[in-house]
């Protein structure tokens, strides 16, 4: 089972709209895959049409209140199961605090799951606290969807120092990834922030770019991801390539 964090304290930069339309086309290669959505907006539910509102979600599983197999919603696209996300999860930092081992609590409750799916995408909050934490602990791989542009290049250094300190001091090895995200073909600065992303970050750069697409709008008015709104469109050939 392998666990991707897809994580930038930056909002804005595209993170959920990876969660969701990667998770999309994992499941249409046949990958089963549990998407998790932790971040207080809740919008990683919102854009594949689940009301996280209404439902038990990723707070009352770390509170203890339900196991995890009770909030999941299942098959809310091909091969895609969800735990909800919803603002709930504005006091889970407080919760996790008060607990022991507090940054391996959802590692302890994924290893109940572990064998029933070939992937786990963690849509992460835009903020490196607990739930982050949590997340970076837990991933095998991490992922940091961002818009080419100077704005958007400050902080990623201080999120891989953040994740080379977890990594030294839990032991743990995750591969790190930047994923060029919005990206518009067309545009000189486009281009040129790429090539300074590429010989500045010491941080991969993923082959695959994510283009800037109104189709990606259109699917999230529509709950529904880009395999099922567009699935022709350039953008979602994209992220089959991802």
């Amino acid at each position: 089972m392998h666990v991707i964090a897809i994580v930038n304290q930056k909002g804005g930069c595209g993170k959920t709209t990876t969660a969701i339309n990667l998770s999309a086309t994992l499941g249409q290669q046949n990958a089963r895959v549990l998407l998790i959505d932790m971040d207080p907006q809740g919008h990683a539910s919102l854009g594949l049409g689940v009301a996280g509102a209404e439902l038990a979600c990723l707070y009352e599983l770390l509170k203890g209140d339900y196991r995890l197999d009770e909030v999941i919603q299942s098959g809310v696209t091909r091969g895609v199961d969800i735990i909800p996300g919803n603002i709930s999860l504005a006091a889970a930092e407080h919760l996790l605090a008060e607990q022991p081992d507090r940054d391996r609590q959802l590692a302890r409750h994924l290893a109940a799951v572990e064998g029933q799916y070939d992937c786990v995408v963690l849509d992460c909050p835009p903020a490196l606290g607990l739930l982050s934490v949590n997340a970076l602990r837990a991933a095998d791989q991490v992922l940091i969807p961002m818009e080419p542009s100077l704005y958007s290049m400050d902080g990623i250094e201080r999120l891989r120092e953040t994740i080379h300190l977890l990594a030294d001091r839990y032991d743990i090895q995750p591969s790190v990834n930047l994923l060029a995200n919005m990206f518009d073909t067309m545009t000189r600065n486009s281009r040129d922030m790429l090539e300074i992303l590429e010989s500045q970050l010491p941080v991969d750069l993923c082959a695959t770019r994510i283009r800037n697409s109104v189709r990606v709008r259109e699917a999230a008015c529509h709950g529904t991801p880009l395999t099922g709104h567009a699935p022709r469109a350039p953008v979602t050939a994209d992220f089959m390539a991802l």
